[in-house]
Order: C-alpha cells, then structure tokens, then sequence
C-alpha cells in the first residue's frame, strides 16, 4: 500500500484530517508528508495537522483539526462540545479545546481556539461522529465551572447519555 492510501484512510474516519503523529504511526517519514504537501496531495493545515483535499470537508473538520492542533493533546471542550450533540452541522466561528495543564507551546493560539488547561481523563473523553469531544457529563461540569449559561434542555440530554454505574 503507497503512503498516499495510508493517508486516506486515516483522513477518512477524521473528516480529512491527519496529523504528523499518525502519518509517523503509519511509517510515512516527515519528508513524504513535505513532498505530498508540494505535490498538492495534502494540505497543511498547521504545525502538524494536515487536510487531504480528495475528502470532502464538513462542517465538523476544523473541529478535529482543533483537537489536534495540541500536538494530538487537545479535545473539544466546553460550549463547542455540547453545540457539537445539540447542532452537529452548525459552523463553529469559536472552538475551546481543552489541553492538558502542561501543554505549553511558543506557536501563536489562532485567533478562533480557546484554550482551557485542565486534566481530562480518558472517561471523561468520547469520540462524537469523529471528533473527540468530552462526555456530556464532564461538558457540564465544565460549562457549571465557567458560568456559561446552561438551558436545561441542551444539559439534561447530556447528562443522560452518560453511563452511571449505581
């Protein structure tokens, strides 16, 4: 299999996106990924993060592009995860991914990410139609702790997907 068919196999499960890590998982070197960059068979996104251009985009693509932009790090948190249930084809001007607390980068955050530092268990992570958000329970938690504001309609959905062992 070419390097290229690896690619598109990664970028199909992740809506077109495929980091540097996985390409390296996958034995594809950094110098491939430059030469498919100039070729025109992917497209660098950022440090790291590239787009296959053969997936078509969706509206939830720079959400996974988000998660990764953290060298891998990162997963959508906060108000973004829980618009990601309620509207999964809404465009998201706003992205808050959370990092672990020492994530520390000399990269300039885009303008459209907000960064929240905190420990995010694996529990407490989903992968939501391809993009790894926190659990409606730890979305909560987190909008409770920021004082957004929290209709209970959008909450109690949520809270209720969550498997609680009694």
């Amino acid at each position: 299999m070419r390097p290229l068919d690896h690619i598109h196999i990664i970028a199909l499960r992740q809506h077109g996106i495929v980091s540097a890590a996985q390409a390296r998982a996958a034995r594809i070197s950094a110098m491939a990924l430059v030469m498919m960059c100039r070729r025109g068979r992917l497209k660098r996104v950022s440090h790291g993060v590239y787009y296959d251009p053969l997936i078509p985009r969706t509206n939830l693509t720079p959400l996974v592009a988000a998660a990764w932009w953290p060298r891998g790090g990162g997963v959508v948190s906060h108000q973004t995860a829980r618009d990601v249930r309620e509207r999964p084809g809404a465009k998201h001007a706003t992205i808050h991914v959370t990092v672990p607390k020492s994530f520390r980068t000399k990269r300039r955050v885009p303008k459209h990410l907000v960064l929240h530092r905190a420990a995010v268990p694996k529990k407490d992570v989903v992968v939501f139609e391809g993009v790894r958000v926190t659990t409606g329970a730890r979305t909560a938690r987190d909008l409770g702790r920021n004082n957004a504001p929290l209709p209970a309609e959008s909450i109690v959905p949520s809270v209720l997907e969550t498997n609680y062992e009694l």
